[in-house]
């Protein structure tokens, strides 16, 4: 893999790390929970991996759910 490539990609250790999970924890999600992981992963091989762009972005909007006011249902 080139460089510029490497640094574009994500793979399950630096995601765990990012997230301060295990990257066993990062495996067992995306067979239970994907829904808690970042969307979009991909397997080049038998690694998994994720576009940075597309991390970065995810964990923008889960910031931003996390600070949006809770609606009250009536």
């Amino acid at each position: 893999m080139t460089t510029d490539l490497r640094q574009e990609l994500i793979d399950v250790q630096d995601l765990a790390l990012i997230m301060r999970r295990s990257p066993e924890a990062i495996h067992v999600a995306r067979n239970r929970s994907p829904h808690t992981l970042p969307p979009g992963a991909f397997k080049i091989g038998r690694k998994v991996f994720w576009r940075r762009s597309t991390v970065e972005a995810w964990f923008v909007d889960e910031e931003k759910r996390q600070n949006s006011p809770v609606r009250s249902r009536r």
